[in-house]
């Protein structure tokens, strides 16, 4: 069974959900934050997560620093200074490469393959021929 709030904070939280972020909220009211973000949700209210970090634990000072010097540093070195691993560095890039450059996400030092077409040639061949072939180049 689930204890109900005093209507006094109920009403602060209607009054604060757009304004405020559940944290803030949680704190000023002295409850936990998930029984903020119940109520937001039960009220259907808009609401505010952290204003720092995004939910998946990059900052925007962090995506953006990325943003800027993905193509001018190594990853390696963004990495160091994001306090992050290469692969973390990388991933993010993916996702937020596609926002910032329309879909065209590059990596100078890492093309992409898009397609494969095997040579003319193989297509004449068996499945056996094939597989002799690599094996003797």
């Amino acid at each position: 069974m689930s204890k109900t709030i005093p209507q006094s904070k109920i009403d602060f939280i209607r009054k604060n959900a757009a304004s405020s972020t559940i944290p803030e909220m949680a704190e000023q009211l002295s409850i936990a934050q998930c029984t903020v973000w119940k109520y937001c949700v039960q009220l259907r209210l808009p609401f505010r997560h952290s204003r720092k970090v995004r939910s998946d634990g990059w900052s925007e000072k962090d995506t953006q620093f990325l943003l800027e010097n993905y193509r001018k540093m190594p990853v390696s070195e963004i990495a160091k200074k994001l306090g992050r691993t290469e692969k973390a560095v990388t991933g993010r890039w993916a996702k937020v490469s596609e926002r910032a450059d329309n879909g065209k996400a590059y990596r100078p030092d890492s093309p992409r393959i898009t397609s494969f077409r095997p040579p003319a040639s193989y297509s004449n061949l068996t499945q056996e021929e094939r597989i002799n072939r690599l094996l003797t180049a």
